[in-house]
Order: C-alpha cells, then sequence, then structure tokens
C-alpha cells in the first residue's frame, strides 16, 4: 500500500502538469500568415479562454497586425467586431489566406 500511494500521486501530478499545459486552442501564432491572409473567421470565446489565448499570444502585437492588414481589419468589422475585441488566433490554414480570430 505504501507503495502504490507514491505511484498514484506521480500519475496524478503528471496528468495535471500535462494537462495546464494544454491549450484548447492552437497557439499557431504566425504573424506572417496574419500578413498574407485576406480573410478572417472572428469566434466569440469566454472570459476563461481569452485569459488562456492572452497567454499564448501578445494581444497588442495582435492587434496592431491585423490594423496594418486592411483586408483583415475590414473582414473583422463585416462581422460585427472591434479591433480591440480580439484576443487570440488560429493561423493553422495552409492555403495562408485565411485565419480564425478569437474575440471577447
Amino acid at each position: 500500500m505504501r507503495f502504490i500511494k507514491p505511484l498514484t500521486v506521480a500519475a496524478l501530478l503528471t496528468a495535471s502538469i500535462a494537462g495546464a499545459n494544454a491549450s484548447p486552442f492552437d497557439a499557431n501564432v504566425s504573424f506572417s500568415a496574419l500578413q498574407d491572409a485576406t480573410t478572417a473567421t472572428v469566434l466569440t470565446v469566454n472570459p476563461a479562454a481569452a485569459a488562456s489565448l492572452a497567454i499564448d499570444v501578445d494581444t497588442g502585437s495582435l492587434q496592431q497586425t491585423i490594423q496594418n492588414n486592411k483586408f483583415l481589419l475590414r473582414s473583422v468589422q463585416a462581422q460585427g467586431f472591434a479591433l480591440d475585441q480580439i484576443v487570440g488566433i488560429d493561423a493553422t490554414d495552409d492555403s495562408g489566406s485565411s485565419v480564425t480570430l478569437y474575440a471577447m
């Protein structure tokens, strides 16, 4: 019994650390993908998800890069979002023409 308890605790700690490091969003943050993108899909996230995204992405740099791309800025605004609502990105599209942005 004394041997099983430390193994159980070690397994739980390992699983907890792996879970804490895993993000529900793919933080493939490629700002060059933002410069090449012409369209964006904007998805709404809750405050907890926004906090997770803020760890993965420098929100100020992300918003500035979007502002510098008139096509993306127009796409964000056409979907009813303001630039300051954007908190994250998923730029895993291989074609490079579209990105998924997350807004609060």
